[in-house]
């Protein structure tokens, strides 16, 4: 190797290091915990590790029946606050630790088993930029996703490593990490099992997988880490079985549950819109790609396919599925992105070692064209994606100033719904000697201390009371009452 290329990968291989760190610990505490399911599993978390009852999660301290997932990230999350003590960063250290673990699988794949250095360095640099893996909900806050799809990650790899090199171990290692994938979310960690055998058709080793009397160990492994937890929760909490069969077993995938009812095409949509705007083009060019290069069959061609074959098939699974949310398609972007650094490694040979006057246009704009997505992407995830909005505006002003300054006096919050990103503040002042009461049905009177949201409750306190505001935005208002308005 030369001494400017050995130059280069160092200097490469310390620059994605600093990205992988940037993008999953940057400012980990700075967002609010955010509604719907971190509130929800922040929730459970503080409640098992108050009552040191580690098998059944609860809500408002009964038996969640809704979220009906195993506890594996809850456990983690648990184990964090024992460690750290009560704080937002603490719960989001286990989805920090898994999304940087992905990081690091992905690379070292790329580089080790598929004997490719920039493969490997591209795929993190695509795969940090990647808006739908980027994001609150998977990287950024503490939700089951990150640590399945670093099991989902680890599983597929391993899987591939034993076709492709034989290798027994790595065959015991995919059913352990498929086991863990359900430990934390379920079936969930299921469905890229028709990929991974899909994989095996095209590779011809069906016949081989079958008659390897490891298969069936492994399964046994598998099933052995998978189930335990759902009969010991089903001993302690009856009728567990019962809602995960209604939530996972068939429930979201075969009819819309809560509204999220969309078209077959919803996710390409996101994809191309939101979630993927730079990356998807070079996805479909790394597709014609491998085409062009059918015949060759390189170690790095074949890993590549793999990739391509996981991530359409999960793609399309989960567009065929009823129910649709914007993070159910995260495990998709590893490794899409394992194939869209295929392709700027394919214009790079072509352009660098090949020296094909076709191919000069990419000299130029590459390399500006992924500086570009870098900063554009990072900024608007790492910095932008902080900014209050309706629904977390009351947890900045409960944190950040009630909170901060440790005030005293009791406040109450009239806010309706199902707000557990509130209960959480509510509980962790409580912790800290502050009262915050979150209770809509409060009847307030001269002296009190309230916090509204916007919509009728603002206009009830404002029209009805003299009162001294002490803060407001768009979406809140904080009010000391003074006294009933005369009418």
């Amino acid at each position: 190797m030369k001494y400017q290329e050995f130059v280069l990968r160092k200097l490469s291989l310390t620059g994605a290091i600093v990205l992988i760190l940037w993008v999953c610990w940057y400012n980990l505490g700075g967002m609010t915990i955010r509604l719907w399911d971190e509130s929800r599993m922040a929730i459970n978390a503080l409640e098992m590790y108050e009552s040191r009852h580690y098998w059944v999660t609860t809500f408002e301290h009964q038996p969640d029946l809704w979220n009906t997932k195993p506890p594996l990230m809850i456990w983690l999350q648990v184990l964090s606050l024992h460690i750290f003590g009560v704080h937002d960063w603490a719960l989001r250290i286990p989805a920090a630790l898994a999304a940087t673990a992905t990081f690091t699988a992905i690379f070292h794949f790329c580089y080790r088993r598929l004997n490719n250095f920039w493969l490997g360095i591209f795929s993190v640099v695509v795969l940090a930029t990647s808006v739908g893996y980027v994001r609150e909900h998977i990287t950024r806050t503490g939700d089951f996703d990150p640590l399945l799809i670093l099991w989902l990650v680890l599983a597929s790899l391993n899987f591939f490593i034993f076709l492709e090199h034989n290798r027994t171990r790595s065959l015991y290692a995919t059913f352990i990490f498929f086991g863990l994938a359900v430990c934390t979310k379920g079936v969930a960690g299921l469905i890229f099992a028709p990929g991974v055998l899909l994989y095996t058709i095209y590779r011809r080793q069906l016949k081989r997988l079958l008659t390897n009397p490891h298969t069936y160990i492994g399964l046994l492994l598998f099933l052995a880490i998978a189930l335990p937890y759902y009969f010991i929760r089903e001993h302690y909490n009856p009728g567990y079985l019962m809602a995960v069969r209604e939530n996972e077993l068939g429930g979201r995938f075969l009819k819309a549950k809560e509204g999220h009812n969309h078209p077959w095409y919803w996710y390409l949509n996101l994809v191309a819109t939101e979630l993927y705007v730079e990356w998807w083009p070079v996805f479909f060019l790394g597709l014609v790609f491998l085409w062009i290069e059918r015949r060759s069959d390189t170690l790095m061609n074949k890993g590549v396919i793999y990739a391509a074959i996981l991530a359409i098939s999960y793609f399309t699974i989960m567009s065929a599925a009823q129910t649709k949310l914007v993070w159910y398609v995260a495990p998709v972007f590893p490794f899409a992105a394992i194939v869209v650094a295929y392709t700027i490694c394919f214009i790079g040979r072509k352009v660098y070692l090949e020296s094909a006057k076709i191919w000069r246009i990419g000299q130029p704009v590459l390399p500006v064209f992924i500086l570009f997505v870098v900063v554009h992407n990072i900024y608007n995830e790492l910095y932008l994606a902080d900014r209050h909005n309706n629904l977390s505006d009351i947890n900045y002003y409960i944190r950040d100033k009630f909170m901060a300054e440790k005030d005293k006096r009791n406040m109450f919050v009239l806010a309706p719904g199902y707000q557990p990103h509130v209960w959480w503040y509510t509980r962790v002042a409580a912790k800290q000697g502050q009262k915050i009461v979150h209770d809509s049905s409060v009847k307030i009177k001269a002296g009190d201390r309230v916090l509204v949201s916007k919509g009728e409750y603002m206009d009830t306190v404002t029209s009805r009371y003299e009162v001294d505001t002490l803060y407001h935005t768009n979406f809140i208002g904080v009010f000391d009452i003074k006294c009933k308005k005369q009418l």
